[in-house]
């Protein structure tokens, strides 16, 4: 039995099954699996998965928790053997479509649309993902204002930390 986050991961008879409190975290878990990426272990911030059967060192440099108010949660993470450092955002549709680049707004909107729509009318449950590799000088540079502004939330509590959030998921 393994956990990851808050799903339990049961193997019995070499047949895995996935169980937790919640059927979004359960379903993402399981579709991954399915696709070949698989939870290794982590430890404080470092993971291991397994991709196909490869398996791929990351340090967690940011998380953002999901919230009712966000609608979406992300997470920064860099891979340890080629130090390329990612955005991971999930959520729900409208608040991500929104945060789409050019590119993404022209190529791939028009279809994703047309398949949440489908979804949709089957009574279907959407969440969507999106990533962004982060530049190494504008994620360091972010970080800075980010903590900075971490700082000074504490003193001032007029300080927008969600606003400085919003800058790097875009």
């Amino acid at each position: 039995t393994t956990l990851f986050r808050s799903v339990l991961v049961e193997i019995e008879e070499g047949v895995k099954t996935f169980q937790g409190p919640n059927p979004d975290e359960v379903a993402l878990v399981q579709a991954a699996y399915e696709l070949g990426i698989e939870f290794v272990e982590r430890i404080g911030k470092n993971i291991k998965i397994k991709v196909q059967g490869v398996e791929q060192h990351y340090e967690i440099l940011q998380k953002f928790e999901f919230t009712s108010a966000r609608a979406r949660s992300s997470i920064i993470v860099k891979n340890i053997s080629t130090d390329e450092i990612k955005l991971y955002l999930k959520g729900a549709d409208t608040m991500i479509l929104k945060s789409l680049d050019m590119f993404s707004t022209i190529n791939i909107l028009p279809n994703t649309k047309e398949h949440l729509e489908k979804f949709a009318k089957l009574g279907l449950r959407t969440l969507c993902y999106s990533f962004k590799i982060l530049d190494r000088e504008e994620y360091y540079k972010w970080e800075e204002l980010f903590k900075e502004e971490k700082y000074l939330s504490l003193i001032n509590k007029d300080v927008d930390m969600e606003k400085i959030i919003k800058l790097i998921e875009t």
